[in-house]
């Protein structure tokens, strides 16, 4: 029976075309029968023209508004003291230097990392708060921050770093302000980064936190953060349980959400326009994600570029970008995308802040966002449609 099935996948592959092809999988296996050279560049513009969009003149010009604004808020706005002073400290101390490294010098960096390979909540959050690890099927594990006083919500927190680095420890001081302030359990999932895995196994850690949470709480009752690669992650959740029959979560908070496809028409100029004024993300991490990032063999077509991806029917979304990172040229063309799919959708631009300034405890800047996204945790009662 076995062999029979490999003569039928095989005969499948020989004469199919590769629209035909199911998953990444398989359409990079297509390619690599012909004998291409690019396989999995050639299997991702397939799994991507699955579902073209129509980039009409009203959506260039929405995109071409939301970028003046961001540029002009760049040349007239200054932040307060106490976030320029954070900045500081961010650019001297944070990740640039190691995202600007040349891939291969970045990997073998990373791969010396065995610690990160499994990480746990830290123990002082456990001495101060309710936390319990959930081992999940896949042989990974989710921290869930719990409330002294159960209410039935949740928040699916997926962290950021590219998804090749795990979670800081401003991660877990934003996910207990909003165990705190938005007054939800935290579930807090340990995915396998990239430097080990692909994007498909990634996102299977998320959606088993997703699918355990499903048991204990009400759909309308589970909302989705992520920051940075997190909000791709997010997105992928979303796909992977519809198409299991899952209901999908009230909302989606989408945070700095960082893309490496810059196939748009302008979209690679603007980033190198905002690039100088970035502290964290160099243009060099795009090219490095490039070769970190691999769908997975598994993937959907949905998955393997989740922001053209097809969102119909997802539930409501708040956008945050800064008008001082290289992604927030691509916040803006998905804020647009999701309106004209018919997404409740909200966009936040910073004004002259970094990529992912949330994670700062401190100043007006991350106190203002941290606080809305605290006040629609606590009063949401958007229902699933």
């Amino acid at each position: 029976m076995r062999r029979l099935w490999l003569i039928l996948a095989l005969a499948q592959m020989c004469f199919a075309s590769p629209q035909d092809l199911k998953t990444y999988g398989e359409v990079e296996r297509y390619f690599l029968d012909k004998g291409s050279t690019n396989a999995f560049y050639e299997a991702m513009d397939v799994m991507k023209s699955r579902h073209p969009f129509d980039f009409s003149p009203e959506y260039k010009k929405a995109v071409a508004a939301h970028f003046a604004e961001i540029t002009n808020i760049n040349a007239t706005i200054k932040p307060s003291l106490l976030y320029r002073t954070q900045a500081l400290f961010a650019k001297t101390f944070g990740p640039k230097k190691l995202f600007a490294m040349e891939a291969s010098a970045l990997k073998k960096k990373l791969d010396g990392k065995t610690s990160w390979k499994e990480t746990y909540a830290p123990k002082w959050l456990k001495v101060i708060k309710d936390v319990e690890s959930l081992p999940l099927p896949d042989g990974r594990h989710c921290d869930i921050l719990r409330q002294k006083k159960a209410n039935g919500k949740a928040l699916l927190f997926c962290h950021g770093g590219g998804m090749i680095l795990p979670p800081m420890l401003q991660h877990w001081d934003l996910a207990l302000y909003f165990l705190r302030k938005g007054e939800r359990d935290i579930w807090f999932p340990d995915y396998p980064l990239l430097t080990n895995t692909d994007m498909y196994r990634s996102t299977t850690t998320c959606y088993l936190t997703y699918r355990e949470m499903l048991k204990k709480y009400k759909p309308e009752d589970i909302a989705f953060i992520g920051d940075s690669a997190g909000c791709a992650l997010c997105l992928t959740v979303c796909f992977r349980a519809r198409d299991n029959g899952l209901p999908l979560p009230s909302r989606l908070f989408l945070f700095s959400p960082a893309h490496i496809d810059v196939s748009e028409e302008n979209c690679k100029e603007e980033m190198a326009i905002l690039a100088p004024d970035d502290i964290l993300i160099p243009l060099q991490l795009i090219d490095n994600l490039n070769v970190f990032l691999r769908p997975g063999p598994e993937a959907a077509h949905n998955e393997c570029d989740p922001y053209h991806g097809e969102i119909e029917g997802f539930p409501p979304m708040d956008i945050f970008t800064g008008s001082k990172e290289v992604f927030s040229s691509h916040a803006i063309r998905f804020y647009e995308l999701a309106k004209r799919k018919g997404i409740d959708a909200t966009l936040k631009i910073g004004k002259a802040v970094m990529h992912d300034w949330i994670l700062m405890p401190l100043g007006k800047e991350s106190l203002e966002v941290r606080e809305m996204i605290a006040e629609k945790l606590k009063n949401d009662k958007i229902k699933n449609k």
